[in-house]
This record gives structure tokens, C-alpha cells and sequence, in this order.
């Protein structure tokens, strides 16, 4: 497979409204299919904007953010001629961004703002029992292993079955048309897009929500990420929620994609417990 890393382009954002499709998986009871659903736009919003920014050394790009409120994540950038996606590793199966920050970057690196470097001596954590940095070796030394791209299986291991923490997922393979997916009430959330053939446009929003009321007060949609993806190009984004109890209703829309293949999955759990 021919790839090249991907040009990420941050453009005028939209807003992907509409039930979700699901393949491989059961579908929540209620949803419908949404087949090429039309983005609505979503005026005068932007892009969130990383605290901190990896170059890794196989060429990834590893974004990572954080809100005082609302937790902590980190969007991965890869190619499939770069190995695994440190996402899926299974070092780090379902880490948290603060521990992928610390397994992968460089010895005193500073810690971004709202990433906690250290947890409670009590706490079990990838974060006290490494040293930072911990995982760079291992990453040199692997790259010719297999990506999720080349493997169903591997896409299905990383992002679609239900490990402890998580509640639910949905997830395709090879699909060939636009595509809709919103995730309610999570408050840990991995997703995962990587392009087989052609080029697609997929963007994630999200809507915030406090932990008070009977399901919390939403506020407005923002943008997490809008990129388009070209054969052989991934994306894998996880966020955790922050110890304020807030939690999100994710929307993910890949449009542009008549004719070409992508796998796509996502996996969250169900906090708070509300209608």
C-alpha cells in the first residue's frame, strides 16, 4: 500500500447531526442507520488547540489536550509505514493520556498543563512504575509490526470488543460511504479511524456536559478534530474524563467517501446513568 503521511488540514468546521450506523456490532436499540448524511455547519467554531505537541521518532504526531473541567486527551496522526499506533499497543491498551504522554516522551520533558505526572504512591499506574520515556526504546525497535490498516483483527482488538473500562462500542469494516456515529454520555472514550483506499473528510465533535442535574447542563458543541485522511493514513483519539465528573456526547462524521474503504470504530462507556 502506497501511503504518505497525512497533510492535516484544519478547516471551517461542521456539525454531523443524525442517528449512527453501525456494522459488525448491535446496534443501540433506537438508532437508525444514516447513510450519507449531510453536515450542517457549525459557525464560527475552531478547532481545539493542543497544550502539548510529539513528534515521535517513527513519525507519528501525538496532540495532546486538556481542560481544567472537562479531562484529558490525545489525537494520534500516524501512517501505516510507521508501525503500530501507540494507541494500540498493547503496553498501553485503553492507558490514559496522561500515561501515553509519559511512556512516550523524552526524559524531562515538561508535562503539560493539567496532565498530572505523578499519581498517589497507592495508586496502580503506568505512571509510577516507569520511568518517562519508558516506552521510546521498544517503539524503535518495532516498526515493522503490523498496524491496525493492515489487520481487521488488530482494528478489531484495539477499538471495538469491551474491555473493562469500557461499556459499549460500534464499529465497520470496509466501508465505502459517509457515515454518522454519536456516543451519549461518555466519560472515557476511544475512537479510531484508519483509510484502506481513497481519501475521506472526518471531523469529531463533541458536547460537554457538568455532572449536575438530572443529566447535566450541555454546553455548547466544539470541534475536537476536522482532518482529511488519504490511504494508508490513521487517526486514533482518546479522552478521559476529568476528576470534576464532567462527561461528553461524541459525534463522528466521515463524509467524502463515496467509493472509498475506511474502518472506523469507537468505545465508551455510560456515566452519568441518565436519559
Amino acid at each position: 500500500m502506497n501511503a504518505r503521511y497525512s497533510i492535516i488540514h484544519v478547516m471551517g468546521s461542521m456539525l454531523a447531526l443524525g442517528c449512527v450506523f453501525v456494522l459488525g456490532c448491535v446496534a443501540d436499540a433506537g438508532e437508525e442507520p444514516a447513510e450519507e448524511a449531510a453536515p450542517l455547519p457549525l459557525i464560527g467554531a475552531e478547532a481545539a488547540t493542543p497544550v502539548k505537541v510529539l513528534k515521535l521518532r517513527n513519525g507519528n504526531e501525538l496532540r495532546f489536550y486538556s481542560d481544567p473541567k472537562e479531562g484529558t486527551a490525545v489525537l494520534e496522526i500516524g501512517n501505516v509505514n510507521n508501525g503500530p499506533s501507540v494507541t494500540r499497543r498493547p503496553e498501553l491498551r485503553d492507558a490514559s493520556p496522561e500515561e501515553i504522554f509519559w511512556a512516550v516522551s523524552e526524559p524531562d520533558t515538561p508535562v503539560p498543563e493539567g496532565f498530572t505526572p505523578k499519581l498517589p504512591a497507592k495508586a496502580a499506574s503506568l505512571l509510577n512504575d516507569h520511568a518517562q520515556g519508558w516506552l521510546i526504546t521498544t517503539m524503535g525497535a518495532a516498526l515493522t509490526a503490523a498496524d491496525q490498516c493492515t489487520s481487521d483483527v488488530l482494528f478489531d482488538e484495539a477499538y471495538c470488543d469491551e474491555p473493562p473500562p469500557y461499556d459499549s462500542h460500534k464499529c465497520l469494516f470496509n466501508r465505502t460511504s459517509n457515515t454518522t456515529w454519536k456516543s451519549a454520555r461518555a466519560s472515557r472514550y476511544k475512537v479510531g479511524l484508519c483509510v484502506e483506499q481513497g481519501t475521506v473528510h472526518d471531523q469529531l465533535t463533541y458536547t460537554s456536559h457538568n455532572p449536575w442535574g438530572a443529566c447535566g447542563y450541555a454546553f455548547p458543541e466544539a470541534i475536537a478534530w476536522t482532518f482529511d485522511v488519504s490511504a494508508g493514513e490513521y487517526i486514533n483519539w482518546v479522552w478521559s474524563a476529568g476528576s470534576e465528573g464532567w462527561w461528553r456526547t461524541f459525534t463522528h462524521t466521515t463524509t467524502q467517501a463515496s467509493g472509498d474503504v475506511f474502518d472506523h470504530g469507537q468505545r465508551w462507556n455510560y456515566e452519568p446513568n441518565c436519559l
